[in-house]
Order: C-alpha cells, then structure tokens, then sequence
C-alpha cells in the first residue's frame, strides 16, 4: 500500500491557517521574514527530517508541498537538505486557496484514477496506480 506524508513547507496561499494577513503579498512578508523562515528549517533539519529519512517503508512517499513564490536561496537548501533523502518528493504551487494546492497535490502524487467493475453490479472499487 502506498503512503504519503503531507508537509507544507511555507505555502503562500488563501486559507489553511490563521495569520492575522489579509492579502498574499502580505502572507509572503510573513513566511519568508528572515527569522521565521530560519527557524522552520530548524525544526524541519532537527525533527521532521531524521524520521522521514528513518523511514524504512519503500511504499512512503514525503510530499512537500512549497509556492512559487519560495525565494530562490530558501528552495536550493530545502532541496539540497532533502536530496539525500529519496522519499521527499517537492512540488511547487502558484498561489490559490489552501485546499485547492493540498487537493491537487494529493491528486498528482496518486495518479490517474481507474474503476474495476468488482462481482457485484452495484459495487465499483477505486484503485490509485
């Protein structure tokens, strides 16, 4: 079975969290301010990335879903960080409403999706390849 850890990684977008900023440029000035952004590595670098790169299942996925608008420098060192690391997997959104970023990255990570009629007439089983 396929798994996936979903991490969003300083995603400008409408929705999702609370912080006080009513337009996206001003949610940008926020999660890119120089300390804030310092201290999401930190913890990224000394908690979420030790148990993603201790995981032994090769069925895991670790998807980090970041905007476009990341700063150049911020996104070579979570790549760099993550590269020796082969269950994260980054994707990059334009910004949009929170739900609609995290719908369609989920959607990408599963792939198409087929129906197989199952004995039944009335029952269809959805299966993600």
């Amino acid at each position: 079975m396929r798994t996936v850890g979903l991490c969003r990684f300083s995603c400008v977008g409408r929705g999702g969290f609370q912080n006080g900023r009513d337009n996206q440029t001003d949610v940008a000035a926020y999660l890119f301010d120089d300390a804030r952004i310092e201290e999401r590595f930190l913890l990224f670098e000394a908690i979420t990335l030790p148990s993603v790169a201790a995981q032994t299942d090769p069925d895991f996925t670790f998807l980090i879903v970041t905007g476009k608008w990341l700063p150049p420098q911020h996104l070579k060192r979570l790549q760099d960080l993550t590269a020796h690391v082969p269950q994260c997997v980054i994707k990059q959104f334009p910004p949009r409403p929170h739900r609609k970023i995290m719908a369609k990255a989920i959607n990408n990570w599963r792939g198409p999706l087929t129906h197989h009629a199952c004995n039944s007439g009335w029952t269809t089983m959805m299966q993600w390849h």
